[in-house]
């Protein structure tokens, strides 16, 4: 095990995993850090236009960009970071109103992103599973958790649209209000 320490401690080995951790952007591995600090949130602002630009052309240069393992890391990062940012708005923004439409207003606008997100989450572990196969798939554990969580949020969604759907039948008289009492 001493051996593989070595050999990763190298400083060609380390070289040689820094032009790979780069690849596709290498002018940005030999920036200044202060030049770094001012390029980055640059480039996160501009990921939305880079991710649709990806999807109508994966090979072009910006999509040779894109599949660095840096740009990469990059994304995910502000990806998982935003939807965290759309869970705390969601869980912290109360409406006044009593309107029950979930898909209006500001907390519709951070509903609906996060359900785009979520789909885009499922549309990526079916593309994973597409490609890996079933056996391969399931050989990862990390796909398990990513399997629970998708699931707990089509549960979530699936209890919200049965709410809706009821308050609404109530609303309009189509199904008769429940009684309430306190029994014995």
């Amino acid at each position: 095990m001493r051996c593989v320490f070595q050999f990763i401690a190298h400083a060609s080995c380390q070289e040689h995993l820094m032009s790979m951790w780069y690849s596709g952007v290498p002018w940005f591995q030999h920036q200044p850090f202060t030049m770094k600090l001012f390029l980055l949130p640059l480039g996160i602002m501009f990921i939305p236009v880079t991710a649709i630009v990806y999807v109508f052309l994966p090979y072009s240069r910006v999509g040779e960009v894109l599949r660095s393992p840096f740009m990469k890391f990059v994304n995910y990062i502000c990806s998982y970071t935003a939807f965290l940012v759309l869970l705390f708005f969601a869980t912290t923004l109360t409406s006044t109103s009593h309107n029950i439409d979930l898909f209006t207003g500001t907390e519709g606008v951070v509903n609906s992103l996060i359900m785009f997100y979520v789909l885009g989450m499922f549309w990526a572990e079916c593309k994973q599973l597409w490609e890996m196969g079933v056996r391969g798939y399931f050989s990862q554990m990390w796909n398990y958790m990513d399997i629970t969580m998708l699931a707990l949020y089509t549960a979530a969604y699936a209890i919200e649209g049965v709410i809706y759907t009821k308050v609404i039948f109530l609303q309009r008289g189509i199904i008769p209000k429940p009684s309430v009492s306190m029994g014995r």
